[in-house]
């Protein structure tokens, strides 16, 4: 409840496997996208297209496993189509089995 009232930061959680599973008011703000019609879709939506064709998504998630955190600065496209910097946070969390579960937080800069 309290991730959901944050504005400033587009703050969500992805399956294993990229699928958004839950969404707050900043990345509704941010990227323009309804909690009900983003979530259970890819988050590979924002990604340009030549970055989902080189798969810098799968890359992304990789590297957060591999290491816990992956942090970038790049290029994130809106419902609407425009681009926009974003500075990104991918933190793999795992559950009591050790499986990873994730949070990403991206903010506009």
């Amino acid at each position: 409840m309290l991730l959901d009232e944050v504005q400033d930061y587009a703050i969500f959680t992805l399956d294993p496997q990229g699928m958004v599973i839950t969404w707050n008011a900043g990345a509704e703000r941010i990227k323009g996208y309804k909690g009900e019609h983003i979530i259970g879709q890819s988050f590979s939506c924002f990604f340009p297209p030549e970055e989902i064709k080189n798969g810098r998504p799968q890359e992304v998630i990789r590297m957060a496993v591999a290491s816990g955190r992956h942090e970038y600065q790049g290029m994130r496209v809106r419902k609407d189509g425009s681009r926009f910097l974003a500075t990104v946070t991918v933190i793999a969390l795992r559950d009591a089995g050790r499986n990873p579960w994730w949070t990403r937080a991206g903010r506009r800069i």
